[in-house]
């Protein structure tokens, strides 16, 4: 805490206070959700794929829903909803989740057709991680073509 800046902390303090005023009700959300999860850490987020092909994804994630959290040191869970708890709509969702995580995992979807895919359907960081693995998946195989078909 000591290698921070005093005015790095006022500035995070101001962005939760305007937050509270508006978006009282997931300010509060959060809020509950953080005092309820203080003993949940990255490594229980990110268990459940730690066997993946990209085990770092889960965790990328983590901190990026935690940089776009309502409150300070939230705590998120694969299972939030992205819209209820994180105020995020699937315009949101893909983005400043999706398309983010894509760039960090240099993941290129050039040539995979989302025709009939719903991207609406994503509404959980759970969803958002398989959706990833799966994209990264289809790369891994030289995968051209429509997603539905190879997902």
């Amino acid at each position: 805490m000591h290698s921070i800046p005093h005015c790095v902390w006022q500035a995070m303090a101001d962005q939760f206070t305007y937050y509270r005023f508006i978006a009282p009700f997931r300010s509060r959300l959060q809020a509950r959700l953080r005092e309820e999860r203080l003993n949940v850490g990255v490594d229980a987020f990110a268990r459940p794929f730690n066997d993946s092909s990209r085990p770092e994804l889960p965790r990328l994630l983590w901190d990026l829903l935690r940089e776009e959290a309502f409150v300070a040191d939230f705590r998120p869970d694969l299972d939030d909803s992205l819209h209820k708890v994180h105020g995020k709509a699937w315009e949101d969702v893909y983005y400043d989740v999706i398309e983010p995580l894509l760039e960090r995992l240099a993941l290129d979807t050039s040539e995979i057709d989302f025709t009939g895919f719903d991207i609406s359907s994503i509404t959980t960081p759970r969803e958002v991680v398989a959706l990833i693995l799966n994209i990264a998946d289809i790369q891994d195989r030289g995968g051209k073509g429509r997603f539905v078909d190879m997902a």
